[in-house]
């Protein structure tokens, strides 16, 4: 079933952090008599909170572009944490000039978002320097900045979105990881996954069980043979025995039949824990809003298992 969605707006990409016994999703959104292909030039950052993760409150928008200044296109994908009191929302920023980026916003209240400085902290589709299983490679990052929400060795570990500079379509998806301390300087890290694929959209990391797990979009660019275009996405899980990885790939994500909305099904998902304590993933049906919340059942082999959480249950 849908557990939010806005009438006459289109939802996509979710993320999510908790303040108290309050759940705040952040989410893109675009006017449903839009184009969709055009989403980008019009989308913005809408915002819900839920004590359950069942009832959802709107309010509002609280990040949009803003013409006359570099992020003047439109909002994509970010990723929220409490940083020193603050929170700090890395977000993706598009520009009509090319100058976009990864930026960040912060806030008191989750409510009420401030711009940081003139123009991204992390430029998009610049290549930066950076590890790759021990020699140097070129990162070109797109979009969709995930931080993971607790600093490790006092660094916070941010997974980009990006290209592997030389290689061709659908042999360049990455994952990069940046690292900061503060929120104003950020470094390039290393690789966590290199794909066979176009894109790693919007991942998300959690631990379990002395590891971690990755949850990653996985986007492919497909001809036929009229040479006609066409995207497939599918939901990926990969493991690690480091935060930063190098991450492994276990198998596709399997939603529950019942995630389907109107003939579509999920594509992007985070893992955060319920009222109970229990790891549930909620996922995106584009453009309708998120789905589930669903339990997580972990296989011997390392696999996951989705479940509706009236299943298993003792």
């Amino acid at each position: 079933m849908l557990l939010y969605s806005l009438d006459k707006i289109r939802i996509n990409d979710s993320w999510y952090c908790k303040e108290g016994d309050t759940y705040h999703a952040f989410f893109l959104q675009y006017p449903e008599d839009g184009d969709p292909a055009g989403m980008w030039t019009n989308q913005t950052c809408g915002h819900m909170s839920s004590k359950d993760l069942l009832s959802w409150e709107y309010h509002g928008t609280v990040l949009k572009p803003e013409k006359g200044l570099w992020n003047d296109k439109g909002i994509a994908t970010g990723s929220v944490v409490k940083h020193n009191g603050l929170w700090h929302m890395l977000y993706t920023g598009t520009s009509e000039n090319g100058q976009g980026g990864l930026a960040v916003a912060v806030s008191r209240d989750l409510m009420t978002w401030e711009r940081v400085g003139a123009g991204p902290q992390i430029p998009t589709a610049v290549s930066y320097p950076i590890d790759f299983d021990g020699v140097t490679a070129g990162c070109i990052p797109l979009a969709d900045p995930y931080i993971y929400p607790d600093a490790v060795d006092g660094k916070y570990y941010i997974f980009v979105n990006s290209h592997f500079e030389g290689r061709p379509e659908n042999k360049h998806g990455m994952t990069a990881v940046f690292t900061t301390e503060d929120f104003v300087s950020f470094k390039p890290h290393k690789v966590a996954v290199l794909e066979d694929c176009e894109r790693m959209e919007t991942v998300g990391i959690w631990a379990h069980g002395g590891k971690y797990y990755m949850y990653g979009g996985i986007v492919h660019h497909t001809y036929d043979e009229n040479g006609a275009f066409r995207q497939v996405n599918s939901n990926h899980l990969y493991v690690s025995e480091r935060v930063d990885g190098p991450y492994i790939h276990v198998s596709e994500i399997k939603f529950p039949y019942e995630a389907e909305v109107d003939g579509k099904r999920p594509y992007i998902a985070k893992v955060i824990t319920d009222p109970t304590g229990r790891e549930v993933m909620l996922a995106n049906v584009i453009p309708s809003g998120a789905v589930g919340p669903y339990g997580i059942k972990y296989l011997y082999n390392g696999e996951i298992e989705l479940y509706k959480l009236s299943e298993y249950e003792k």
